[in-house]
Order: C-alpha cells, then sequence, then structure tokens
C-alpha cells in the first residue's frame, strides 16, 4: 500500500508539472497602425449584403509567446508578451541571446470569448524572400497570407518553429501580424510588428528607406 501512494503522488506530481511562462507586459502605446486597404475591403465583403450597419473597428490588446526548449537562444525560455490595446511592437533583438531554435505563437485564452469569433490572423511580410542552402525563404516584400487555418497549431507553444542559423527567422516571422475578431458589426483589431533591429538593411522597410 506504501508503494501504491508514493507511486499515485509521483503521477500527481507530474501530471500538474507544466512549463509555465514569465509574463512580460507592454504599456507603451503602439506606433500608429492603419488597416491596410485591401483588409477592409474583405471585412466589408463578409457582412450580410442585407446589412445596412457599417462595421465598428475596435483596437484590442494581443497576447504573443516566445518559447524555447533549448538553452541560451531566449532571455527566458517561456514568454507571454502582453501587448495593450492596438497592439505593438516585438523586437527580437531584445529577447534573442544566442543560436538555435525557438517557437512563436499566439496564446489560446485569447480567443476564447464564445461570443467572439475569429474573423482572420494576417501575416504581411515586410522581408525580401531570399536562397539560403538552396531553399527559398519568406513570402518577399508587402507579401501575405491568412494564417486562420493554422490558429490551433498557433496557439500551442511549441508549433511555429524558427531557427536562428542563417537568419532563417528573420526572412519566414519578421513583418505584420493582423488579427481580426468579430462581435455583430464590430471588429477588435490588434497587431503584432514583429522584427528585429539588429537587421534593418535586411527588411523592406529599411530597404526602402534608404532607396528614398
Amino acid at each position: 500500500m506504501r508503494y501504491l501512494i508514493v507511486l499515485l503522488l509521483l503521477i500527481g506530481c507530474t501530471q500538474h508539472h507544466e512549463i509555465q511562462p514569465e509574463l512580460i507586459t507592454v504599456s507603451s502605446v503602439a506606433d500608429d497602425f492603419k488597416i491596410p486597404k485591401a483588409f477592409v475591403l474583405k471585412i466589408k465583403e463578409s457582412l450580410s449584403k442585407e446589412s445596412q450597419a457599417k462595421p465598428e473597428f475596435i483596437f484590442s490588446p494581443l497576447k504573443v509567446s516566445l518559447y524555447s526548449d533549448q538553452e541560451n537562444v531566449l532571455q527566458q525560455n517561456y514568454l507571454h508578451i502582453q501587448l495593450p490595446n492596438g497592439g505593438g511592437k516585438i523586437d527580437l533583438a531584445e529577447w534573442l541571446k544566442g543560436d538555435g531554435s525557438f517557437y512563436l505563437g499566439f496564446p489560446s485564452e485569447q480567443f476564447n470569448n464564445p461570443q467572439v469569433t475569429l474573423e482572420n490572423i494576417y501575416y504581411i511580410s515586410d522581408v525580401p524572400q531570399v536562397t539560403v542552402d538552396g531553399e527559398k525563404y519568406g513570402l518577399g516584400c508587402g507579401k501575405w497570407i491568412d494564417l486562420k487555418p493554422k490558429l490551433k497549431e498557433l496557439q500551442k507553444h511549441n508549433f511555429l518553429k524558427l531557427n536562428t542559423f542563417n537568419l532563417r527567422y528573420l526572412y519566414v516571422s519578421v513583418g505584420y501580424y493582423l488579427v481580426v475578431q468579430k462581435k455583430g458589426t464590430q471588429y477588435f483589431v490588434s497587431h503584432l510588428n514583429l522584427t528585429d533591429s539588429r537587421y534593418k538593411d535586411k527588411l523592406c522597410s529599411g530597404i526602402f528607406a534608404l532607396n528614398k
């Protein structure tokens, strides 16, 4: 009986041992961010043709996760970064400290309101498409995709794997993420500007600025 009790205690400890993120709250107001016209048109098209109501856009907060199962890649192995209403910027220069793999995600609890539906998660690239070791990386400047079909996977802390080797993470993840949720004719909008200030010369925005 004594061995059974010890075994049950060990199982209980194992089941409750989960990785807990460190919460970082960003209080600074996000830079002005205009919703791209193409996305506004998409939102209007999604409204019922019989509805005469105009969509109302409301800025909302956004939580982003950074995680690594390797030591010395991130400043902390598991982070939840809480951005204010409208979202904001995460500069990977502040959080990456070594070489290896890490993961980007959007924690699930922020999408659990049953009265609010997630409409879209758009990713707009701020990096030119490049070829590394014979393989193409990235979408290219200003190109975008809808990540909504991957929402469940994006909510996991270890789904979207990125690697620092030859700056692969830069080419496939840096840019803007636009999150749109809906309640009736109200659209709750937030964004993430994921960047790395160490490599401004490699970003589309930096290249365009130099060419002005």
